[in-house]
């Protein structure tokens, strides 16, 4: 159902911007700038992404779709909070629980595809698509400073927007008649901790894009091309003969990304503007990706069908653990000196595990011409916002185009704070954390 996918996509606009307030309240509050020890600081993170676990065992008793939307209204209520927070203490702690509640409403949002036929698996995945390409075009029109950062009562206004939006639609939702459940296999959900990661790293962070390019219409094109994505997203046997396709890209993508900063260019260390292109072609790819990993039903004799709605819990929160357990990994090489340049490849590897194999037989999906269209229009709507904000734009801390060299030892730029990336704006009130891009400059502006 379409309105499954689109409650989905403003639910993961609201997560993606509590993320951006949690990971760098993370670093420069809970962390102290590098004072708490990073295995504190893992512990911390860990501890809010495990608590969808006990909310998969809850949802034996409650039915899953309304811990979902119960959860998800949390959450979007929570956002509004965290627009009035001044920083500090409550920023900090009010981001770490929304960061909470929103891994609760996407585990229990998986666990009611496999109970309740008001969501389906596809559409479930394709919002998440679909939210993370918003979240990419809001970021670049907003010159990558989020609305959390900004003051005054357009700003908040603003912020109104997404929040009431999904609670509107939620309502909707719940008011809809069951169906029969559309579920995918469960292993499909370990995919959401590497999109996720993979997304915010680089394919669907202006910033990076951004930075790379240097300019801010090479953010505007990764965000057209992110909306375009969710295309694939939809339909992904449409524009792909099968997933290795786009699993070859993303590894050639990503290939790309880890050696370019080696080979000889002006600033040594740093991602050439060419490798705007592997951005590009990377977040296609990952869509993709997404897109296999849930098309279709499995078969009745597949190896995990029929699907539990509980092992569909587990793996939906152990796919988000591993989301954390990423970002750690790769934050590592800047506070514990480790590479890191494994970490995307390890991404891969785990969407790789989600996405193959397929199962037999699975019937192709219905035509999709007309969401196409929609997708399309929306492209159309993004490009020109993007393109236009920063003409219109009189405020904000401008982006600083001049590449940095890489921290030593270190051949992939981006740091944890690169994740999602737009934080620099936190510096300017002294209550808020600061950004990291001042420590580790890449990506970040």
């Amino acid at each position: 159902m379409h309105q499954g996918r689109l409650v989905t996509m403003l639910g993961t606009v609201l997560l993606l911007d509590v993320l951006r307030v949690f990971l760098p309240s993370l670093i420069t509050l809970f962390g102290q700038a590098g004072s708490t020890s990073p295995e504190l600081m893992g512990a911390y993170a860990l501890a809010w992404f495990l608590v969808p676990f006990v909310f998969v065992g809850l949802s034996r008793r409650v039915a899953p779709l309304a811990l979902a939307l119960g959860a998800g209204a949390l959450l979007a209520v929570g956002r509004v909070g965290l627009q009035f927070t001044q920083g500090g203490d409550p920023q900090m702690y009010l981001s770490s629980a929304l960061v909470g509640v929103g891994a609760v409403w996407l585990v229990c949002t998986a666990v009611a595809t496999a109970a309740d036929g008001r969501l389906t698996a596809h559409g479930v995945m394709v919002g998440v698509v679909a939210g993370t390409a918003a979240s990419a075009a809001i970021h670049a029109a907003l010159g990558t400073v989020d609305l959390v950062w900004r003051e005054g009562v357009l700003a908040w206004s603003a912020a109104l927007v997404v929040p009431v939006a999904f609670l509107l639609l939620a309502a909707r939702t719940w008011r809809t008649a069951p169906g029969d459940a559309a579920p995918t296999r469960a292993r499909a959900w370990l995919a959401l901790g590497p999109l996720l990661f993979l997304a915010g790293l680089y394919t669907a962070n202006p910033a990076v894009a951004e930075t790379v390019g240097g300019t801010s219409y090479a953010a505007a094109a990764l965000s057209v091309v992110a909306v375009l994505s969710v295309a694939l997203a939809v339909s992904p046997r449409r524009f792909t003969p099968n997933p290795l396709l786009p699993l070859a890209v993303l590894l050639a993508a990503f290939t790309t990304l880890w050696l370019a900063p080696q080979l000889p260019h002006d600033v040594p260390g740093t991602l050439p503007a060419w490798t705007l292109a592997a951005l590009l072609l990377g977040q296609l790819a990952l869509a993709s990706c997404a897109g296999w990993a849930t098309v279709g039903t499995p078969e009745s004799d597949a190896p995990d069908a029929p699907v539990s709605p509980i092992r569909t819990g587990l793996l939906a929160s152990a796919g988000l653990l591993l989301f954390v357990v990423l970002v750690f990994a790769f934050y590592a090489a800047y506070d514990l000196h480790m590479p890191n340049e494994y970490v995307p490849f390890a991404a891969l590897a785990l969407l790789t595990t989600a996405v193959l194999p397929r199962t037999r037989g699975a019937a192709a999906g219905p035509n999709q011409r007309w969401t196409h269209q929609v997708i399309a229009v929306a492209a159309a709507v993004t490009l020109v916002a993007t393109v236009t904000a920063p003409l219109l734009r009189t405020g904000g801390p401008p982006l600083d185009p001049t590449p940095h060299p890489a921290p030593t030892g270190s051949g992939w730029p981006p740091t944890t704070c690169a994740w999602g990336s737009g934080w620099t704006a936190a510096s300017r009130s002294p209550n808020r954390p600061r950004s990291c891009a001042n420590s580790t400059p890449t990506s970040s502006p």
